[in-house]
């Protein structure tokens, strides 16, 4: 029995040894492995910080948070992006190595620009263990004012929008630039502070005016941080006389009077009263004797 249970000790003892040699072989392989890994995983990321900040020097009032961040790589999203803008600090991204593009907008009242260690298209390159920060910055658009005048012949008339020129005051005085030569898209663009202002065309050469988009029907429009635009409308009246001197284009090409048909009405009326009037007091009138010799 003794010699049985020393036997059977030793076997134990064997097996525990060739256990612990065992965990040992694969703790000493799988260790460097491990921080391998992890090293090359740890140094091949980077950090990008991303500081939004807003210039309202034109009566805008959006914060950085209104702002929207985008960062892409190979033109997709990465996780997390869009996300809202943020001032200092700013949002914080940790990214693989690589090129990505950082953006914001376009937006209708707002342009931005990018800088620090973006470039102005918004590139930046990350290399690992870098520590690099992009500048956004969104500045509110002066108000600005875009007309946009089209001309209607569908009566037979010839003028273009360059024959009208458009005008645009502030109470009585014209802005600076008015009174300007109409045109077509993309029209005329007048740069203004944010108030009423009030369009109008210097000679209508009897065409029929009208307004569309952000001006009433009287052409008055109120300018606010970016765009406003207004259409101006002219038609040819219904009746033209060619050959009598008025409403020719701008050169004296062309030239044509314009006839208001609505006069019409007032013209027979006029007639018709000189008739009853001729009549009734045609024997007071002085009476002319011809003499003959």
């Amino acid at each position: 029995e003794f010699d049985y249970f020393v036997k059977k000790d030793t076997l134990i003892s064997m097996n525990n040894r060739r256990s612990i040699f065992i965990r040992r072989i694969l703790l000493f392989t799988l260790l460097p492995v491990l921080f391998l890994f992890v090293s090359s995983t740890v140094a091949s990321a980077a950090n990008l910080r991303i500081v939004t900040s807003t210039i309202n020097d034109n009566g805008g009032n959006w914060n950085p948070s209104d702002l929207s961040i985008n960062v892409k790589r190979f033109g997709s999203d990465i996780s997390g992006s869009p996300l809202p803008g943020s001032k200092d600090p700013g949002n914080f991204f940790t990214l693989d190595a690589g090129t990505y593009t950082i953006s914001s907008g376009p937006y209708e009242k707002y342009f931005t620009s990018l800088g620090g260690d973006c470039d102005s298209d918004g590139n930046v390159t990350l290399l690992a263990s870098d520590e690099k920060t992009c500048l956004i910055t969104g500045n509110d658009r002066p108000a600005r004012l875009i007309l946009i005048t089209q001309v209607t012949n569908d009566n037979g008339g010839k003028l273009t929008p360059s024959d009208f020129s458009n005008r645009v005051t502030i109470g009585e005085a014209d802005v600076a630039g008015s009174p300007t030569p109409s045109s077509d898209s993309p029209g005329t663009i007048f740069s203004l502070s944010m108030g009423t202002f009030n369009v109008s065309v210097e000679n209508t050469r009897s065409y029929t005016l009208s307004f569309q988009g952000d001006c009433d029907s009287s052409g008055n429009v109120t300018t606010t941080v970016g765009d406003k635009t207004c259409l101006i409308n002219l038609n040819d009246p219904d009746v033209l006389v060619p050959g009598l001197p008025e409403a020719g284009g701008s050169d004296g090409a062309n030239k044509q009077v314009c006839i208001d048909t609505n006069i019409f009405p007032w013209i027979i009326s006029g007639l018709f009263l000189f008739v009853i009037f001729y009549n009734l007091f045609k024997d007071r009138l002085p009476q002319i004797k011809i003499i003959k010799k």
